[in-house]
């Protein structure tokens, strides 16, 4: 309960279905599940921009290091093998 209220629910069911049920290697699970969702979450937050209800300080405080962070474990995994 306590992942869902924090808002990162989705990627650890989302990582677990996609490797034991769908399959895929656990580094393409954890880039596909990145990829769902973030367009879940883009999704949900049209409404508040149309709205004009986005507080975009605290995008740019706190979103734009989030994506900078991402990219860089992004190409850090390459370094890193699928156990770990």
């Amino acid at each position: 309960m306590s992942l869902g209220l924090l808002g990162s629910g989705g990627s650890t069911l989302t990582v677990p279905v996609l490797v034991y049920l769908a399959g895929q290697d656990k580094k393409v699970a954890i880039a596909g599940s990145l990829a769902i969702v973030g367009l879940i979450a883009l999704a949900a937050v049209l409404p508040y921009l149309w709205r004009g209800l986005v507080d975009w300080r605290s995008v740019v405080f706190f979103g734009v290091p989030g994506m900078v962070g991402t990219y860089a474990g992004a190409w850090g995994s390459a370094f890193v093998s699928g156990t770990v």
